[in-house]
């Protein structure tokens, strides 16, 4: 059965990179030290690492900014005979202005291998694409939902519940893009990376900290109905490689790799701080294989649109400027 799976989804890596191949580039890979080359934890080392990723959640926390993201997420499933594959393209538009605790996220989101025809140039919808545009105003939310099947369209406005919203954006693969640099493919597209502060790298996770040619090497350990870890390799402060572990027992050198998620993380802004611009990841947990790619866009501070936290532009707006897939306008 596993070698089914691996060659339902092995099926679809060139066309995957054919989509993509204008947009992605290659990511290195790096080389990480052994779980035996850690030694003896130096807490100073444990708190530097940590610190790093609290300037990220603290940067997000308190700075405005806008980010759009296109990502594909091919999916595979084999339960005894059934298969299923899902092959989702999504572009989604998250803004956030901590001073006035405003939040707009913008989502359209797509299986490619329903229906090859998006949209005819008349703008008639022809296949399954769902578009949720969602505004949270201090204690007020407001919210567009759009579904398009085949030549028929329903839109839904109005004010909503906040954790609606959530759930809503979950299950539409809305994700943080610096927590889907530190976690696997699978958690991000099941919907469990929507929220930064929730990453793993913390006081009583580290177990292990290597300094080598330029990069840090942090080694994670969690316990769950089987041992977990991760090791992680930050440059520059940044969390560019993720190395997903699991083995049974205490035996750790049984671990095995079940995902490895890579990123690429560039100056943006006048500060010139460092975020996530490019992610690949790849998955194997529970006969379902996940591959991920994703393209990130980032404006901070006064490059915000002030427009987005307008309840007058709800449903107006596309989550990105140059897209091959949206809601047409002439539908609304």
């Amino acid at each position: 059965m596993k070698m089914q799976t691996f060659a339902l989804a092995a099926c679809f890596v060139l066309t995957f990179q054919t989509c993509y191949a204008e947009e992605y580039r290659h990511l290195e890979r790096l080389r990480t030290p052994s779980l035996e080359d850690f030694k003896e934890l130096d807490k100073e080392d444990a708190g530097m690492v940590v610190g790093w990723m609290r300037d990220i959640e603290s940067l997000l926390l308190a700075s405005s900014y806008e980010v759009r993201v296109v990502s594909e997420m091919l999916e595979s499933t084999a339960i005894g005979t059934n298969h299923s594959t899902m092959h989702w393209r999504n572009s989604f538009r998250i803004a956030r202005d901590p001073s006035s605790a405003r939040m707009r996220v913008i989502v359209v989101r797509q299986n490619l291998l329903d229906n090859a025809a998006i949209a005819t140039s008349l703008g008639i919808a022809r296949d399954s694409r769902q578009h949720l545009d969602i505004l949270r105003d201090s204690d007020k939310c407001y919210q567009s939902q759009v579904v398009a099947f085949e030549n028929s369209t329903d839109e839904q406005t109005g004010e909503c519940d906040w954790k609606h919203g959530l759930s809503a954006l979950r299950l539409r693969d809305v994700f943080s893009p610096c927590l889907a640099t530190t976690v696997g493919s699978v958690q991000t597209a099941n919907g469990s990376a929507l929220d930064f502060s929730r990453h793993n790298v913390r006081v009583n996770s580290v177990h292990g900290v290597i300094q080598r040619r330029g990069q840090t090497h942090v080694l994670l350990r969690f316990k769950g109905a089987n041992w977990l870890g991760q090791l992680i390799a930050f440059e520059n402060q940044a969390p560019i490689q993720m190395i997903e572990l699991n083995w049974c027992g205490v035996d750790e050198s049984l671990a095995k790799v079940t995902s490895i998620t890579r990123s690429e993380w560039t100056e943006t802004g006048p500060s010139k701080q460092r975020l996530p611009t490019t992610i690949y990841g790849i998955s194997y947990s529970d006969h379902h294989p996940v591959e991920l790619f994703a393209n990130i866009r980032w404006k901070l501070g006064d490059e915000v649109d002030k427009n987005l936290f307008k309840k007058s532009t709800l449903g107006s707006e596309q989550p990105g400027d140059k897209q091959d897939f949206g809601i047409p306008i002439n539908l609304r």
